[in-house]
């Protein structure tokens, strides 16, 4: 093995019209990139300043739903179909929003089945409710006519639900 310290090799010469074509090229297309780049910046769509709102619980929702069910006065109507449907559909939606029930998708006997093992209402909450799904079925499917008394009967029922459960 040699010990012997070479000398450095001389720079290579390299054309100058072929590096100021490199270069040229080079800046002209950091030009396009840029160029490109503030294009897409610019036609972008705007993000559009978010207003926070604060979002209604599931017990507001429903007492604001009552509210509007009350001034439809679908109570006063000959049929009181309507009525019920709409107030079952208001504690359906509650529970679920509420408990996490996927009420509104199931029957009265699946959603009556799934409340007898969760512990999100007590026992007088559980009949209640059963009483009242079990008139709005007679209602809807059976034809049944109660009575206006029996009908503002059944809304603060479910109006005072909404009101126990609600703190839960």
């Amino acid at each position: 093995m040699s010990t012997e310290l070479k000398d450095i090799k001389l720079p290579v010469d390299i054309p100058s019209q072929l590096s100021w074509l490199w270069i040229t090229l080079t800046v002209l297309a950091l030009v396009v990139l840029i160029a490109l780049v503030v294009v897409w910046y610019l036609r972008k769509p705007k993000k559009q300043a978010v207003i926070e709102v604060n979002p209604l619980t599931a017990w507001e929702k429903a007492y604001a739903r009552l509210d509007n069910l009350k001034l439809k006065k679908l109570i006063e109507r000959p049929s009181l179909k309507p009525f019920y449907i709409e107030l079952s559909d208001i504690i359906r939606h509650y529970l679920e929003e509420r408990f996490s029930l996927k009420a509104p998708e199931m029957t009265t006997e699946e959603f009556l089945e799934s409340l007898r093992t969760m512990p999100v209402l007590n026992e007088v909450q559980k009949q209640m409710l059963e009483e009242f799904l079990r008139t709005c079925d007679m209602v809807k499917f059976a034809k049944h006519q109660p009575s206006i008394q029996e009908a503002e009967k059944s809304f603060e029922l479910i109006k005072a639900l909404i009101g126990q459960t609600h703190g839960i």
